[in-house]
């Protein structure tokens, strides 16, 4: 929503020097409890000194040493939002105001220049303009005067830039600051790097394949194992009860009525055998009785 003339009006009437932006406005610990997660407005890993001096909780923030590397620095949203404010004010200069939801604000004065207008919608990291020193009240120093805000009426809208605005204490990358005037911190670095979606993605596939790839081997190592061994066992008792009937059945040695001669061989050769002796018999005879002749 545009909340344009509200801040307008309260900023003119009271944003009058520096000194005009005094104590903290209301912060109550519900508000503080459910703020939005905010990193330093500026490139990651750039190192900037916050000081509250006389308006906490509302930070002005510059680059040491001497503020060098301050003017034309460049601005990015703490957190994703929408621009609600996006003008020139007679006092704070060039402002941006975000919506974060929830009843969050962020303001932005002083600004170079501004590279978003009402109604964009910025993520977190995202250029919104530049840092400068527009703006009397800026008293000619570049600076970012940054402010957060909670809607503690419920209005849709957020003051800032005055005493009992709705600014409250901010915190970036989960450190608050801003607790009371004349405060100070060095070398507050940004964690406004992005998020990092690369890893997460990655990690879980190359994980998943060796645990796929991984039961295969011993479901074949199993399966050729066994079978391979057991036809081995088998034959063996096979071979050897094929062998030992022949051994055992070579018995048949028997010897003839006749006691002479053993037969070992079948039943054909026994006959030949004997048909040989039966012939040399005839044989023997025949000569006996031809030599009874010759008498």
């Amino acid at each position: 929503m545009h909340v344009a003339h509200r801040p307008r009006r309260a900023v003119t009437s009271a944003l009058v020097g520096i000194a005009a932006l005094a104590a903290p406005g209301p912060a109550t610990a519900a508000a503080q409890e459910g703020g939005p997660d905010l990193e330093l407005p500026f490139t990651c890993g750039d190192k900037w000194r916050l000081d509250t001096w006389g308006h906490a909780p509302a930070l002005d923030m510059v680059r040491e040493p001497d503020q060098e590397g301050t003017e034309g620095a460049l601005l990015v949203a703490p957190a994703g939002g929408v621009v609600v404010e996006s003008f020139r004010h007679d006092n704070a200069g060039e402002v941006i105001q975000i919506d974060h939801g929830g009843g969050w604000f962020t303001t932005y004065l002083h600004l170079q220049s501004r590279s978003v207008e009402v109604g964009a919608e910025v993520a977190q990291g995202a250029e919104i303009g530049n840092v400068g020193r527009t703006g009397p009240t800026s008293n000619d120093h570049p600076h970012l005067h940054f402010e957060l805000a909670f809607d503690e009426d419920g209005d849709g809208s957020a003051t800032w830039g005055f005493e009992g605005s709705e600014r409250v204490r901010p915190s970036f990358g989960g450190v608050e600051y801003g607790q009371g005037d004349s405060q100070t911190w060095r070398d507050v670095t940004s964690g406004n790097c992005g998020e990092p979606d690369p890893p997460p993605t990655t990690a879980p596939p190359t994980t998943a394949p060796p645990s796929t790839t991984a039961p295969p081997p011993p479901t074949t190592t199993t399966t050729v194992a066994p079978p391979t061994t057991a036809p081995p066992t088998t034959a063996a008792p096979t071979t050897t009860s094929m062998t030992t009937p022949p051994t055992t059945a070579a018995p048949p040695s028997t010897t003839t009525p006749g006691g002479e001669l053993p037969l070992t061989g079948t039943d054909s050769t026994t006959a030949v055998a004997i048909a040989g002796f039966t012939l040399l018999a005839g044989g023997l005879a025949l000569v006996r009785l031809r030599n009874r002749l010759a008498r």
